[in-house]
């Protein structure tokens, strides 16, 4: 129960950090918050729903199967808003920038995400969810030069609490070495 308390604390803190206040007037750049919010909800039920309904295809495969159906939702509601694959400009930089989601995160990150998932569970793997507003706020900061609010700073620290509150034991243990090894 604690365990879902910091799941809880933590998509709260993600709701903090995409700023509710931004919410109000539902415009281009709010779309991209929710569909941030969209993103944990959905990393959430999937893991889920593969813990609960167990299958024995290999994680590659089970990767590749929910890449092609998820591809196919993607291009089918795109297309119901109205956009267009004649709209892309294949420049170099598109190219390479695609091939690098392909590779980096589609298939290296997933494979390691699904496996952790098996070897975890679906609560302790889904805390990598909870990291993608961090670092998405911290690199438009770095890189973009968007500022960053009082409230994004306390979103990333109740995620921070909501994770060690699922990982509790495991940083009590950490904690408990630590102060013997000092001592």
């Amino acid at each position: 129960m604690v365990g879902l308390l910091g799941v809880g604390l933590s998509f709260g803190g993600v709701v903090l950090v995409i700023d509710p206040r931004s919410l109000a007037a539902v415009d281009l750049a709010s779309r991209g918050e929710l569909l941030i919010v969209g993103c944990a909800v959905s990393y959430a039920l999937g893991s889920v729903f593969t813990q609960r309904y167990q299958v024995t295809l290999p994680i590659a495969t089970r990767q590749a199967w929910a890449m092609g159906i998820g591809a196919g939702l993607l291009h089918l509601t795109s297309g119901m808003l109205g956009e267009s694959a004649g709209t892309i400009h294949w420049t170099p930089e598109a190219v390479s920038v695609l091939l690098y989601i392909v590779a980096g995160p589609g298939v290296i990150g997933f494979l390691l995400y699904f496996t952790l998932h098996e070897r975890l569970g679906s609560i302790e793997a889904n805390l990598i969810a909870y990291a993608d507003p961090v670092f998405a706020a911290v690199f438009g900061w770095v890189l973009l030069g968007e500022r960053m609010s009082v409230l994004t700073a306390i979103g990333f620290l109740v995620i921070f609490l909501g994770f060690l509150l699922v990982k509790r034991d495991e940083f009590a243990d950490e904690l408990s070495k630590w102060r013997r090894a000092t001592v």
